[in-house]
């Protein structure tokens, strides 16, 4: 993402996380955004960040995995930032995320990005109500999906991929995606 922007990355390398030794970095190279994975930021929040110069972050982001909604609160809390959760592949960057100036919702990883025909569906390829986990679906047509109400996406059991070219899906999802 940061390499796609121009933005600059600031890396470090280390063998095992200590967030001691990570903390002071933040003030140390004025780091304006955080993204790390949410076993980093569970371990994060167990220091005491009230020691700690965060002032210069803007942004925090997660994504790998889900983020506890506790997680999320307790880092809010400490330094009055929200930790924006998305997903993503390398193969299409960001495809659902808690957008800047959307509506953030702890436990979510947001809604689909415009652009992306994202779903969730049951196993036969009807979408599933809202709070009920499903298969992700992406579609490379965006035809289908385009008058559908953007939800936010919460769990995800297993990936299915539809487009006009290709059935990589399960029939049933196939078939599904055409009629739709």
């Amino acid at each position: 993402g940061q390499w796609l922007c121009e933005g600059a990355v600031f890396t470090y390398d280390f063998d095992r996380f200590d967030a001691s030794k990570i903390l002071p970095m933040f003030a140390k190279y004025h780091i304006t955004t955080f993204c790390a994975p949410p076993t980093m930021y569970r371990m994060l929040i167990k220091q005491d960040l009230s020691q700690y110069d965060l002032s210069s972050i803007q942004h925090a982001t997660t994504a790998g995995e889900a983020l506890n909604p506790e997680v999320f609160y307790q880092f809010r809390k400490a330094t009055g930032l929200q930790i924006a959760e998305g997903y993503g592949q390398t193969e299409m960057t960001l495809g659902i995320g808690n957008l800047t100036g959307n509506l953030m919702k702890p436990g979510s990883m947001g809604k689909p990005i415009p652009g992306y025909g994202i779903d969730l569906v049951d196993p036969d390829g009807n979408p599933v109500a809202d709070g009920v986990n499903g298969d992700f679906l992406l579609l490379t047509d965006l035809s289908p999906l385009r008058a559908k109400k953007r939800r936010f996406l919460v769990g995800i059991k297993k990936l299915l991929f539809f487009s006009s070219l290709t059935t990589p899906a399960p029939a049933s999802q196939a078939r599904r995606s055409k009629g739709a």
